[in-house]
Protein backbone atom coordinates (compact mmCIF):
# COMPACT_ATOMS: atom_id res chain seq x y z
CA UNK A 1 0.00 0.00 0.00
CA UNK A 2 1.67 3.46 -0.51
CA UNK A 3 2.28 5.92 2.35
CA UNK A 4 2.08 9.55 2.37
CA UNK A 5 6.00 10.83 2.56
CA UNK A 6 7.32 13.18 5.64
CA UNK A 7 6.62 16.87 4.44
CA UNK A 8 8.41 20.14 5.46
CA UNK A 9 5.04 21.50 6.85
CA UNK A 10 6.32 25.34 6.97
CA UNK A 11 5.57 27.71 3.53
CA UNK A 12 4.38 26.40 0.66
CA UNK A 13 4.83 22.93 -0.95
CA UNK A 14 3.30 22.11 -4.50
CA UNK A 15 1.77 25.76 -4.33
CA UNK A 16 -0.28 24.74 -0.94
CA UNK A 17 0.14 26.50 2.56
CA UNK A 18 0.89 24.35 4.93
CA UNK A 19 -2.26 24.65 6.62
CA UNK A 20 -3.99 22.96 3.80
CA UNK A 21 -1.46 20.50 3.29
CA UNK A 22 -2.33 19.57 6.72
CA UNK A 23 -5.97 19.73 6.61
CA UNK A 24 -5.98 17.52 3.84
CA UNK A 25 -4.43 15.22 5.32
CA UNK A 26 -6.74 15.56 8.32
CA UNK A 27 -9.59 15.37 6.07
CA UNK A 28 -8.38 12.37 4.41
CA UNK A 29 -8.40 10.71 8.25
CA UNK A 30 -11.58 11.95 8.89
CA UNK A 31 -13.14 10.18 5.32
CA UNK A 32 -10.95 7.02 6.10
CA UNK A 33 -12.87 6.28 9.66
CA UNK A 34 -12.50 2.59 9.24
CA UNK A 35 -8.87 3.42 9.14
CA UNK A 36 -8.32 5.20 11.96
CA UNK A 37 -10.95 2.88 14.25
CA UNK A 38 -8.68 -0.29 13.41
CA UNK A 39 -6.65 0.91 15.82
CA UNK A 40 -6.97 2.37 19.53
CA UNK A 41 -5.83 6.02 20.92
CA UNK A 42 -2.89 6.32 22.92
CA UNK A 43 -2.48 8.66 26.21
CA UNK A 44 0.83 9.01 24.82
CA UNK A 45 3.65 7.67 22.27
CA UNK A 46 5.27 5.95 25.06
CA UNK A 47 2.31 3.64 25.61
CA UNK A 48 1.67 2.41 21.96
CA UNK A 49 2.69 -1.49 22.45
CA UNK A 50 1.06 -2.82 19.31
CA UNK A 51 2.70 -2.67 15.47
CA UNK A 52 -0.09 0.47 13.78
CA UNK A 53 -1.14 2.37 16.86
CA UNK A 54 -0.24 5.75 15.23
CA UNK A 55 -3.78 7.73 15.16
CA UNK A 56 -4.65 11.29 14.96
CA UNK A 57 -4.42 11.66 18.79
CA UNK A 58 -0.77 9.94 18.98
CA UNK A 59 0.59 12.25 16.12
CA UNK A 60 -0.67 15.71 17.74
CA UNK A 61 0.31 14.39 21.23
CA UNK A 62 3.48 15.62 21.03
CA UNK A 63 2.23 19.41 19.69
CA UNK A 64 -0.46 19.84 22.32
CA UNK A 65 -0.30 22.88 24.64
CA UNK A 66 -0.23 22.43 27.99
CA UNK A 67 -3.91 23.60 28.38
CA UNK A 68 -4.55 20.54 25.83
CA UNK A 69 -2.11 18.36 27.60
CA UNK A 70 -3.90 19.03 31.27
CA UNK A 71 -7.64 18.56 29.91
CA UNK A 72 -6.40 15.10 27.96
CA UNK A 73 -4.80 13.94 30.94
CA UNK A 74 -8.06 14.28 32.91
CA UNK A 75 -9.38 11.72 30.88
CA UNK A 76 -9.06 8.25 32.18
CA UNK A 77 -6.99 5.41 31.20
CA UNK A 78 -9.67 3.80 29.73
CA UNK A 79 -11.30 6.50 27.69
CA UNK A 80 -8.11 7.30 25.93
CA UNK A 81 -7.79 3.48 25.33
CA UNK A 82 -10.97 2.81 24.04
CA UNK A 83 -11.50 6.34 22.48
CA UNK A 84 -12.77 6.54 18.41
CA UNK A 85 -12.29 9.50 16.09
CA UNK A 86 -15.56 10.64 16.85
CA UNK A 87 -14.46 11.04 20.60
CA UNK A 88 -11.99 12.85 20.02
CA UNK A 89 -13.51 14.97 17.62
CA UNK A 90 -16.23 15.86 20.50
CA UNK A 91 -12.90 16.45 23.04
CA UNK A 92 -11.37 18.95 20.65
CA UNK A 93 -15.02 20.44 19.92
CA UNK A 94 -15.62 20.53 23.81
CA UNK A 95 -11.58 21.34 24.63
CA UNK A 96 -11.08 24.14 21.61
CA UNK A 97 -14.35 25.43 20.75
CA UNK A 98 -13.70 24.05 17.21
CA UNK A 99 -16.28 22.15 15.02
CA UNK A 100 -13.80 21.29 13.09
CA UNK A 101 -15.00 22.19 9.98
CA UNK A 102 -12.83 22.91 7.84
CA UNK A 103 -12.91 26.45 7.63
CA UNK A 104 -12.30 26.38 11.21
CA UNK A 105 -8.83 23.50 10.98
CA UNK A 106 -6.66 26.31 10.48
CA UNK A 107 -7.45 27.89 14.72
CA UNK A 108 -7.81 24.91 15.62
CA UNK A 109 -4.39 23.76 14.47
CA UNK A 110 -2.62 26.90 15.43
CA UNK A 111 -4.33 26.04 19.10
CA UNK A 112 -3.14 22.77 18.83
CA UNK A 113 0.77 23.72 17.44
CA UNK A 114 0.02 20.57 15.20
CA UNK A 115 2.91 21.97 13.17
CA UNK A 116 5.41 21.07 15.05
CA UNK A 117 4.71 17.42 15.16
CA UNK A 118 3.79 16.93 11.55
CA UNK A 119 6.50 14.89 10.67
CA UNK A 120 5.97 12.57 13.85
CA UNK A 121 2.48 12.69 12.03
CA UNK A 122 4.15 11.50 8.77
CA UNK A 123 6.14 8.71 10.07
CA UNK A 124 2.68 7.38 12.30
CA UNK A 125 0.79 7.63 9.04
CA UNK A 126 3.55 5.38 7.24
CA UNK A 127 3.43 3.29 10.08
CA UNK A 128 0.02 2.95 10.25
CA UNK A 129 -0.74 1.74 6.45
CA UNK A 130 2.72 -0.09 7.04
CA UNK A 131 0.72 -2.49 9.89
CA UNK A 132 -2.86 -2.50 7.59
CA UNK A 133 -0.63 -3.98 4.33
CA UNK A 134 0.95 -6.36 6.83
CA UNK A 135 -2.48 -7.88 7.78
CA UNK A 136 -3.70 -7.95 4.08
CA UNK A 137 -6.31 -6.01 4.41
CA UNK A 138 -7.53 -4.30 1.15
CA UNK A 139 -9.73 -0.72 0.94
CA UNK A 140 -11.14 0.59 -2.26
CA UNK A 141 -9.35 2.54 -4.40
CA UNK A 142 -10.54 5.76 -2.75
CA UNK A 143 -9.19 5.27 0.68
CA UNK A 144 -5.71 5.14 -0.78
CA UNK A 145 -3.78 7.94 0.19
CA UNK A 146 -1.76 8.52 -2.78
CA UNK A 147 -4.46 8.82 -4.91
CA UNK A 148 -5.95 11.51 -2.67
CA UNK A 149 -3.08 13.22 -2.26
CA UNK A 150 -2.38 13.37 -5.71
CA UNK A 151 -5.60 15.72 -5.71
CA UNK A 152 -3.82 18.18 -4.12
Amino acid sequence: MPSVKPLEFSGIFKGKAAHELQNSLDDYLDHSLELCQLYNFARTIGTATHAGQPTYVQFVSPGLTGHAHIAWRQLTEQQCTEATWNFYKQWTQRTFGSTLTLSQAVEAMKDLHQTGAATQYSAAFNELLSAISAVGVTYPEEHLCVKYLNGL
